[in-house]
């Protein structure tokens, strides 16, 4: 049975001589540890996102409920945030801390 269900669904992919493949042109025009660049994250990007989030869907991988983080979002307290730097290159990635204070 495992014979005819394999000949079955195999002739549904086809066999396709993988030494022949074209070579691909690199779209990225930049210097080689330019890839990643520079990537800044802030609490304020951070709470606009949670804004846009919909309170009605389940809990991510986290086990947070988005209700819960659109109420604390929209409570407009102020507190003490990092805001991480992401520096990439050479295929490493760095992430720098820098302490400001903001309001979400």
């Amino acid at each position: 049975m495992a014979e005819n269900l394999n000949e079955y669904f195999s002739s549904v992919f086809t066999r396709e001589d993988i030494s022949i493949l074209p070579v691909l042109e690199t779209k990225f025009e930049g210097r080689e540890f330019d890839y990643l660049g520079q990537l800044i994250v802030t609490p304020t990007m951070v709470a606009m996102k949670i804004r846009d989030m919909k309170d009605n869907k389940s809990p991510g991988v986290d086990g947070i409920p988005p209700k819960l983080l659109l109420e604390i979002a929209n409570q407009h307290t102020a507190c003490n945030s990092v805001q991480f730097v992401i520096r990439g290159g050479n295929s490493s990635v760095r992430m720098e801390r820098s302490k400001h204070y903001t309001i979400i």
